[in-house]
Formats: C-alpha cells, structure tokens, sequence
C-alpha cells in the first residue's frame, strides 16, 4: 500500500505572553508538533530577548529539528527543561518520563499554559521501576510483537529469545492488533516485553493485568547484569523497521 503523507503548518508567528515567559528556566528545550515547525524560529528568537537560552528538540524518528512524534522517548539532558508547544499532554508526558524535568506546555490555539512535572507522571515511574525489578527476577516471560508495518521487531524479539536460552522461559506471541483481554489466556506469563511502539509500554500500562517493560529498558538491563552484552543486534531491528 503507497502512503502519502501530508503536512499541515500553522502559518502565524507564535508569541508567548510576557507572564508565562517568566515562568521558564534560564536554559530549554524546545519540542513542537508538526504544525507548529515553522514559528520556531520567531520563538525561539522572542525567547533569546529574554534571556533564556534554547535548544530544539532532536527525537530518534522525527523528521525535522524541534518535532516529537508519538515514538520518541528520549531525554533533554543539556537544558533545565522543556517547552511543549502543542495541544495535549501525550507528547509533554513522555518528555517527563525520560527527562525527568518539567515541561512547560503552550498552546497557540487556545493560549493555555501548563506545567507537567515528574510527580504528575509517579504513578507511572512507580509502576515501570517494578517492571524492571520483576524483568529480573522472572522465570517466564511474553514478548508482544506486532505484524504491522513500521512497528515489526520480529527479529529483537527472537534475538531476546535465543539471548535467555536455558536461562528464562521465552514466548514470542505475534498479532495483528493487540487485545489486552487476550493477554488473559496466558496466565503463565509474569511479565511483558513489549517490541510495539513504546508509548504503549508506558500510556497503556493500567490496561496490562500483569507488568509491561519497553524493549529498550529490557535491553538496557541485560547490559547492567551482562558487562559482555553488546545490544546492538538488538536494537536495530526496531531502528530499521520503523
């Protein structure tokens, strides 16, 4: 099937009012939807007239310097935090769970302004940091791999598999669409490993009856209990295939 991608761009400058540009650090970083790309410029600038230096966003499969897309979990290391400009808490959401640091949230359309900060995401974190704990631990566990275009990661999920050989019980459970009752049916599983689109691993986990941990962190901890783990062959099926 061809696919045609179609960008919309929101045409106007974007001017942040003078009392939510006091509420930023010195130093941020900036993540926009897509449509909001091309005022990046001209805010970035009316940011520097304040003092407040700026860095955009570089994601892991964003297209253009400053986009997040839905797949990016990734950090901000080098600022104090970041702005969103953009509707919704999805993407503020994910810049908290890895960056650790708040998000200040703007939206042009409706001139709102937001702070996500680490405690509105506890929950979350809580849950995520058990997730690697029983990774360990674990005797059996189920990898979830999608057939889907873009989001197949057949080949890390096998990779995992024939890595635990006679250490761990792996399954590899391959769908179409995942149905979380259907993960009932298995209850010989004690935890997940999810090969799909990350954010699944992290939004969704409420709708897993059992703990859910993304394929990056299972990979960085077999790294941390194996100094002679090279994750390379690991990770690469989910770069290539996205």
């Amino acid at each position: 099937m061809k696919v045609m991608i179609v960008e919309g761009r929101y045409k106007d400058n974007i001017t942040i009012p003078v009392a939510i540009i006091k509420k930023l650090p010195y130093s941020i970083t900036i993540a926009a939807a897509v449509q909001y790309l091309d005022a990046l410029p001209f805010l970035t600038k009316q940011l520097a007239e304040h003092g407040i230096k700026t860095k955009l966003f570089k994601g892991l499969h964003s297209k253009y310097p400053g986009q997040i897309v839905g797949c990016d979990i990734v950090t901000a290391d080098e600022t104090d935090a970041c702005l969103y400009i953009g509707d919704g808490l999805f993407h503020p959401k994910t810049l908290v769970l890895k960056g650790n640091k708040p998000v200040h949230c703007y939206s042009p359309e409706t001139n709102e302004y937001k702070l996500i900060t680490p405690e509105d995401v506890q929950d979350i974190i809580s849950r995520h940091n058990t997730a690697r704990m029983k990774f360990i631990e674990a005797k059996t566990i189920g990898i979830l791999v999608t057939m889907k275009y873009g989001q197949n990661n057949l080949k890390a999920a096998l990779a995992i598999k024939q890595y635990f050989r006679g250490k761990k019980e792996v399954v590899v459970f391959l769908t179409e669409t995942l149905d979380w009752n259907d993960l009932e049916n298995y209850p010989f599983v004690e935890l997940w490993v999810n090969t799909m689109c990350p954010r699944i691993s992290y939004d969704d986990q409420p709708r897993f009856r059992k703990l859910v941990l993304d394929l990056a962190d299972a990979v960085e901890l077999i790294r941390q209990i194996d100094p002679q783990f090279s994750p390379t062959q690991f990770l690469a099926a989910r770069d290539n295939q996205r």
